[in-house]
């Protein structure tokens, strides 16, 4: 039965960090800084 357990919250992670991306894609969050090497020169 442990097994069975470990394998539903591996599912459930998967599709939490499948959704996260999603919605990190569609907000346009991940373009806080689209040229990130002109943003870390000095």
């Amino acid at each position: 039965m442990g097994l069975m357990n470990l394998v539903k919250a591996a599912l459930v992670l998967t599709v939490v960090v499948i959704a996260m991306g999603a919605y990190t894609r569609l907000a346009d969050a991940g373009l806080g800084c689209p040229d990130w090497q002109g943003a870390m020169a000095s």
